[in-house]
């Protein structure tokens, strides 16, 4: 029998309660592991911003704002879920959420991905082109789990 060692854990969050859900998994299988854990968000890339006008901000200055604002959510989010957790390293990056995922996954050595399932994608995305945990699952270097959601957890947002 193979020896099974986590000792990456990649949590990825968009702040849903899908993501909290999944919080819970991701710690005690680096409790289990003596893991690192790493909690990313990606924040979607602002450089393409078509239909999309600001008249007093300067597109980098609105991403300088949006990426400060990125990281004190994350920082809220991991004190809310990981309440007297210690040892874990927090990220933001911005860019197509899926694909810096996958990016994060390969660059850190990342032996597990632990994410929510639900998508806050339409249908017609998710059929066209699949959520974002679908697209990880497809293209990870790494052992994907996959939280299915409590009851409601697709139409509530954590704050």
């Amino acid at each position: 029998m193979k020896d099974v060692s986590f000792r990456n854990i990649l949590l990825p969050t968009d702040f849903s309660n899908a993501s909290a859900d999944a919080v819970s998994y991701a710690l005690s299988i680096a409790v289990k592991y003596t893991s690192d854990l790493h909690v990313l968000h990606v924040m979607n890339d602002t450089t393409e911003p078509i239909g999309f006008y600001i008249p007093h901000l300067s597109f980098d200055h609105l991403e300088d704002e949006m990426l400060r604002e990125a990281n004190n959510m994350l920082k809220g989010f991991c004190k809310r879920t990981m309440e007297g957790i210690k040892g874990y390293t927090m990220q933001v990056i911005v860019g197509t959420p899926y694909l810096k995922i996958v990016d994060y996954a390969k660059e850190h050595s990342i032996d597990l991905i632990v994410m929510g399932s639900v998508s806050k994608a339409s249908s017609l995305d998710r059929l066209f082109f699949g959520s974002t945990t679908e697209r990880v699952l497809r293209a990870a270097p790494c052992h994907i789990l996959t939280i299915h959601p409590r009851e409601n957890t697709s139409k509530e947002k954590s704050t």
